[in-house]
């Protein structure tokens, strides 16, 4: 995945999480994908910026699980390359 790719894919997915989850449900669902991530809400001023930095670092192939988990249609074709 190329690194503009990357960043897009991982705002995307923040910004889904932004709209489906408060501070505590986003880091739920990023510990099951992301088993040692342990910062809180507290860190940060909206979901989004959470889950930005939460996937910043992890594998692309976590990325293509957490895309297909929510169902961001958008962006099949980048998984498909994975």
């Amino acid at each position: 995945m190329k690194v503009s790719e990357r960043i897009d894919v991982i705002k995307r997915i923040s910004s889904e999480l932004e709209q489906r989850y408060n501070f505590n449900e986003a880091a739920v669902y990023i510990r099951a994908f992301v088993p040692k991530y342990r910062a809180d809400g507290s860190d940060f001023s909206n979901v989004s910026q959470l889950g930005f930095y939460a996937l910043s670092n992890v594998q692309d192939s976590v990325l293509v699980e957490i895309i297909d988990d929510i169902g961001i249609e958008s962006f099949g074709s980048i998984a498909a390359k994975i």
